[in-house]
């Protein structure tokens, strides 16, 4: 008995069709692209602009749709949730956006939970640049229906002293790792909750 083909949903600007060779298969559906350039003085000179993408993709197969939220690093990592997940991650990305903003302190930043001498890898005390202060890991796993069970985590560091302060946020997608600003890291919060009100909205 043939299986009803299921209507676009609002919000699909491009789809593809169902694959002959996949039994059950009815088409994908994809959403716009939510964008968030990184690195950009880089990526001119090689003639790219690495980023932080994020997209609703909608799977169809055997009368029954599967919709999930796509996160992609730069490097092509990607991690697929629902929209409480995406809430979840867009929350942590604004308290990590906001620990990186923080004003520069001589001391431990009230967010570190770890720190340690930043010494060269050979060990030497004379390139010594003063301490590395690293705040809470913070996680979730995204279990999306097509790629379930990747970990995401947020992780914000200082290092150095005074003037000489370096302040870094990691966003690492499984084992990937790519590093924001704060209004980079609000950006890509801003779009998760974005296309988690379209995916709820249907």
């Amino acid at each position: 008995m043939p299986v009803d083909t299921l209507a676009c949903p609002s919000w699909c600007v491009v789809h593809r069709l169902a694959d002959p060779a996949e039994p059950g298969d009815q088409g994908t559906h994809y959403g716009r692209t939510f964008w968030v350039a990184l690195n950009e003085d880089e990526a001119v000179e090689q003639g790219v602009t690495p980023g932080v993408l994020v997209q609703l993709t909608a799977y169809d197969a055997d009368g029954e749709r599967s919709t999930g939220i796509d996160l992609v690093d730069p490097s092509g990592t990607a991690a697929e949730m629902t929209s409480a997940e995406a809430r979840a991650l867009a929350a942590i990305l604004i308290s990590g956006a906001d620990m990186r903003s923080l004003p520069a302190s001589d001391g431990c930043p009230s967010w570190c939970e770890d720190h340690h001498p930043d010494l060269p890898p050979d060990g030497g005390i004379e390139l010594y640049r003063g301490m590395v202060h690293y705040g809470p890991a913070m996680t979730m796993t995204a279990s999306g229906p097509a790629l379930s069970g990747v970990l995401v985590k947020v992780q914000v560091s200082v290092r150095g002293e005074g003037d000489r302060q370096e302040r870094d946020l990691a966003l690492a997608i499984a084992h990937a790792v790519t590093g924001a600003t704060s209004a980079q890291a609000y950006m890509i919060a801003t779009n998760l909750l974005d296309v988690a009100d379209l995916c709820d909205a249907g």
